[in-house]
């Protein structure tokens, strides 16, 4: 078990999710921080919606650092500029 888990890897993120899927899927994560920027994540061919889905299909929330109890929707994440730069939380729903 992995009491918190920090991605941070300049958009590589779908392949670090990839990576844990086991330990992802069975909730051994109790909660962590992932980056999120638009433009860095399409250097990759994703998005930040994509990171978004393969986490809450999953079984984790996401949600920003700074409103914890509300979880981010695949809309939530779809219409941020490529400039964008933020931290979200995650955690077993």
């Amino acid at each position: 078990r992995i009491d918190f888990l920090k991605i941070d890897v300049e958009g590589a993120e779908p392949q670090v999710i990839a990576g844990p899927r086991g330990m992802l899927s069975s909730n051994a994560i109790k909660a962590g921080l992932i980056e999120i920027c638009p433009g860095t994540l399409a250097h990759f061919g994703t998005t930040a919606a994509e990171i978004g889905d393969a986490l809450s299909a999953l079984g984790y929330c996401l949600f920003w650092l700074d409103d914890p109890e509300t979880a981010l929707k695949t809309r939530d994440l779809q219409n941020l500029p490529d400039n964008f730069l933020g931290n979200a939380g995650f955690r077993p729903c």
